[in-house]
């Protein structure tokens, strides 16, 4: 267990400054879609489409190799030409495609709230204890689903919004932490060796 630890530690000691840098990575692009959040949504946009891209090739390499082992293939050769389409569709169609974002994040909000308010209705069948908090949730998840629908170019500025205040968040606890461990480290240099 000792020797765990020292790896840890010794990687640790190592990898601060790797930590620091994701978190100013973090920061900057929390910073750039608050601040610009066409350009944030276009560079969104490149990037899913490259992501899908390559995820789709790597899946129907999968698919062939599963199929030269005599294993089912046609799952990964049907999720990669998926995938591909969908990186092609990022490119060629970007509106569109943020479009289905947030068409996609709507429907999952009527969907969750359906089931909480199925969920409060068996409650009270089943109890007799109204359950207005799964009530009132899933309604408002409704009414934000209906909402996105009504107006998904709000909905879009909508998610960039909300993943800059991630990021921006996410990265300053992350260059917060690396620092922390650096100072950590500095107390005890024996652990870099």
């Amino acid at each position: 267990m000792r020797v765990r630890q020292e790896l840890v530690e010794a990687f640790m000691h190592k990898a601060w400054w790797a930590i620091a840098l994701r978190g100013l990575l973090g920061i900057a692009v929390g910073l750039l879609a608050l601040t610009r959040p066409a350009l944030t949504m276009t560079a969104f946009l490149a990037a899913a489409g490259a992501y899908f891209l390559v995820d789709g090739v790597f899946s129907v390499l999968a698919g062939f190799r599963a199929a030269r082992s005599g294993a089912r293939y046609w799952p990964f050769l049907l999720e990669g030409a998926l995938s591909i389409l969908v990186g092609v569709l990022a490119y060629r169609r970007p509106f569109e495609f943020a479009l289905g974002v947030v068409f996609l994040v709507a429907l999952r909000f009527i969907v969750t709230g359906g089931a909480e308010i199925a969920a409060g209705n068996t409650v009270r069948r089943e109890t007799g204890i109204k359950e207005w908090s799964l009530w009132i949730a899933g309604g408002a998840s409704v009414l934000f689903g209906v909402l996105l629908l009504a107006s998904p170019s709000i909905g879009v500025s909508t998610l960039i919004w909300l993943a800059g205040i991630y990021a921006l968040i996410f990265g300053v606890a992350l260059t917060g932490s690396a620092l922390r461990l650096k100072s950590f480290m500095g107390q005890h240099p024996h652990l870099a060796a």
